[in-house]
């Protein structure tokens, strides 16, 4: 793993106690185990959670730690996110690809879901209570994998551009 190209945030006095600080720290430690310094791959911290990045072979992985922010539908939660590929142009291989995505989804424990920018990413996410050290790294690593493959898979058969090469 890699230290992404980040800018460092606000950093937070304070922050809860308990489920959240917990992952926070989870995640800190599994930076550290990739040998990467977590202040380093920090992109940002504030009131809505903790932001990391960081790179593992062609992925770009964002690893989210997010509040409850007291809004009832909001849960705290983690979410581990690779942005691969961007949408083909060509009207034609749109619906294809979408439709290979959605049938990738019906089995899999992560998702190849839509970006607000029309990206196609590798995403995975659960709620904090009952979170461990294996998860985290399970998680970011099936993410890292996932998105290793299905990157070419979809710039090869479906017309997409990696994220990178645009």
């Amino acid at each position: 793993m890699q230290q992404g190209n980040q800018q460092q945030g606000n950093q937070q006095q304070g922050a809860p106690s308990g489920v959240y600080d917990s992952a926070v720290e989870m995640v800190k430690r599994f930076l550290r185990d990739c040998d990467l310094d977590p202040d380093n791959c920090l992109d940002s911290d504030d009131e809505d959670g903790a932001v990391w990045t960081c790179e593992s072979g062609s992925a770009h992985i964002l690893i989210m730690v997010l509040k409850d922010d007291e809004d009832p539908e909001d849960i705290p939660l983690i979410s581990v996110v690779s942005p691969i590929v961007s949408l083909t142009d060509d009207p034609e291989l749109v619906e294809p690809c979408l439709r290979y995505c959605m049938e990738y989804n019906r089995f899999s424990r992560v998702t190849l879901g839509m970006s607000d920018d029309e990206s196609i990413v590798v995403r995975t996410c659960r709620t904090l209570d009952g979170l461990d050290q294996e998860e985290v790294e399970e998680m970011v690593l099936t993410v890292a994998g996932v998105a290793d493959t299905q990157d070419n898979i979809l710039a090869t058969e479906y017309g997409c551009t990696m994220i990178g090469e645009e």
